[in-house]
């Protein structure tokens, strides 16, 4: 029974697979498609509108063409977050989970953070025990703690520290990232969503997509992303 149990499990996974590798290739797919044959029409709009603003010599008709010009780089920048969020995902999910070592990590991803970004506080806390080992990619968890400190960093008070927590609950690691900045006064789960962002509009340089792969990674790995005022 046991034998028949673990080749049903193997079948299982190997379904599981199969789906996942489908739907990477998928993304990928839908990430060049918006890339590729979406963005080629909209630069065309684009030349045109350029092409009448500067053919155009009546003052009436100049509201409406700086309209359709915003409207063109608003459609444009949509395309990227969207083509960016596919890419998020497939990134994630083909993600190759290994051992790793949480404090190490988070001591060589507090090193080179702090050699690219001067004059910001950031203080490390590690738990005192033997090292908290988990198994996730490597690569796929730096990422979404660096957003997280990214985030923080660009929210937090002038002279204040940023705190990063490594903390073991039961069978669980949990990663904190601390910083004194403004309160949040809405609902945090819309910061999780794809293209939400405080700082974005719809021409913005800001994707949104930093706690949206948060919680992918999180929830990927078996886990959850919470984001809360804090209580002082």
């Amino acid at each position: 029974r046991l034998v028949r149990e673990l080749n049903r499990e193997r079948e299982a996974l190997a379904r599981q697979h199969q789906t996942d590798a489908r739907y990477i290739s998928w993304l990928r797919q839908l990430a060049g498609f918006l890339r590729h044959e979406v963005r080629q029409p909209v630069a065309q709009i684009n030349s045109s509108v350029e092409l009448i603003h500067l053919t155009s010599h009546d003052d009436q008709l100049k509201p409406y063409i700086a309209s359709a010009a915003q409207g063109v780089r608003d459609v444009w920048n949509l395309i990227e977050r969207a083509s960016r969020a596919t890419d998020a995902e497939a990134f994630v999910r083909q993600g190759q989970a290994q051992p790793i070592d949480l404090a190490r990590l988070l001591r060589e991803l507090m090193g080179s953070y702090l050699q690219t970004h001067s004059g910001i506080n950031f203080r490390l806390q590690l738990p005192d025990k033997q090292p908290l080992y988990v198994s996730a990619d490597p690569s796929v968890l730096k990422e979404a703690v660096s957003n997280l400190m990214a985030n923080a960093a660009s929210f937090a008070d002038e002279e204040s520290i940023i705190q990063v927590v490594l903390e073991r609950d039961g069978v669980n690691a949990v990663i904190k990232v601390r910083n004194k900045g403004p309160i949040i006064q809405y609902d945090t789960e819309m910061l999780f969503g794809p293209f939400a962002s405080t700082r974005s509009g719809p021409s913005s340089e800001h994707q949104g997509l930093g706690l949206y792969l948060v919680r992918l990674v999180a929830e990927h790995h078996g886990g959850k992303a919470i984001i809360s005022n804090l209580d002082d």
